[in-house]
């Protein structure tokens, strides 16, 4: 079997505490951004919560480089990409489905394809 996670990769120059503070100041940032977004995009904004999730794990994932050589990291990062692709996956085909419920629904009511298709694509 391989080896454990190898820390200390790039030594005393960045610490765990430093790359945590880091992390949570970003976080705050990050936070801050979502609420913004939140309020001005409020049309999108629940359909790209996956988005949201991608970025801050991401973030994260970065952040994290500092702490494990890279064979680990491309380890680590391997496995977040490999549990998130269905999840993501699974969000885009739901905010799909979605769209498609809308349009029926607005043609069920008599409107014309058009219209209908404008506004199940705003959603």
């Amino acid at each position: 079997m391989g080896q454990g996670l190898s820390r200390d990769f790039i030594g005393d120059a960045m610490s765990t505490t430093t790359v945590y503070i880091a992390l949570f100041v970003a976080s705050i940032f990050y936070a801050l951004g979502l609420e913004y977004a939140r309020r001005e995009f409020q049309d999108v904004y629940d359909d790209l919560t996956w988005l949201m999730v991608v970025v801050g794990v991401g973030y994260v994932l970065i952040g994290l480089r500092a702490l494990f050589a890279e064979g680990d990291w491309l380890r680590i990062c391997g496995a977040f990409c490999v549990a998130g692709t269905p999840i993501v996956v699974r969000s885009l085909i739901n905010v799909a489905l979605a769209r498609r419920r809308l349009a029926d629904y607005l043609e069920s009511l008599g409107g014309d394809d058009d219209t209908t298709a404008e506004v199940a694509t705003q959603r």
